[in-house]
């Protein structure tokens, strides 16, 4: 029998550095979701933090899409501002954001599972 071009060996060190799927779809719809604010800042003028925040998830997703480990801190970090605004809003009455807040939370405990986390610090 001849040796086959992977051996266990490799196949594990394969596998231990594979993208999990969520991570795929989180960084595909932070794109999305960076594109689009940053269209919405830049057409209806919104401020320069509305289109610092659409770059900021752009670069995020590519961080996350490459498994960069600042991107997983930085993804993290987003989460709870986002969490924080949709509290804040809550709380001034203008409305709660039951889906912000429950995405938020959601990938924030995703991220910090220890199989996610492997992925990103290995």
């Amino acid at each position: 029998m001849g040796e086959n071009a992977f051996n266990e060996e490799t196949m594990d060190e394969a596998s231990a550095t594979q993208r999990p799927v969520v991570v795929s779809i989180l960084a595909v719809v932070m794109a999305l979701n960076g594109i689009l604010t940053l269209i919405n800042g830049l057409s209806f003028q919104a401020g320069p933090l509305v289109i610092a925040m659409g770059a900021i998830a752009i670069l995020l997703s590519l961080g996350l899409w490459q498994l960069w480990s600042w991107a997983w801190i930085g993804t993290i970090v987003l989460q709870f501002i986002a969490v924080g605004f949709a509290l804040y809003d809550w709380i001034t009455g203008v409305g709660i954001d039951f889906l912000a807040i429950a995405i938020g939370i959601f990938v924030v405990l995703y991220l910090l599972r220890s199989e996610v986390r492997a992925a990103f610090f290995k």
